[in-house]
């Protein structure tokens, strides 16, 4: 967890991560056991969180309970990585402000963010790749059939989105069945 080098930008306030992934979410884990030194200006702070298997981790909410006079917080990122994968960064480069009430007491309600895709977006987003490197393999593979047709003197007529989506459905009941 890195804290920006801004005027002001370290915090006193108790810090939250929540982890969400294909295969569900964390819960609010404490990140710390001290605040005021693990969230100061400039610094990076490393935390071990355990949690179940999320599966890939593709968004995180960041959360302080706004208590205290310093809880305005500068975030500037969050890195996670666990044994044997590769590291994911969420670039946050903002201020979580927490709102106070009263006049000195410095009791206040927190702020949160979510940085990262939705585990639901990013199965979408997949599922379009997907169906688009599909009717890559469909259209190659129009184009090989047609080249050979050409090469034997048949003609082709032209083949719409239609037939190369039949095209590849054929083709992928073949491989099916070898």
């Amino acid at each position: 967890v890195r804290t920006g080098d801004e005027e002001g930008a370290s915090t006193d306030a108790n810090v939250t991560i929540t982890l969400f992934g294909d295969k569900g979410e964390s819960g609010p884990m404490t990140l710390g056991s001290d605040p005021r030194c693990d969230f100061a200006r400039g610094q990076d702070a490393q935390f071990e969180v355990k949690a179940p298997d999320l599966g890939e981790v593709t968004q995180i909410k960041i959360a302080h309970g706004g208590q205290g006079i310093g809880s305005d917080w500068y975030l500037d990122d969050v890195t996670l990585s666990r044994s044997g994968g590769r590291p994911r960064t969420f670039q946050c480069k903002q201020w979580l402000k927490g709102t106070r009430h009263g006049s000195n007491n410095g009791a206040g309600s927190g702020a949160e963010v979510t940085l990262g895709v939705s585990p639901e977006q990013r199965r979408a987003r997949l599922e379009r790749r997907a169906q688009h490197q599909r009717l890559n393999r469909a259209e190659k593979l129009l184009s090989t059939l047609a080249v050979a047709y050409h090469n034997a003197g048949v003609e082709l007529e032209w083949l719409g989105p239609s037939r190369i989506q039949h095209a590849y459905d054929s083709y992928e009941k073949a491989l099916r069945l070898t």
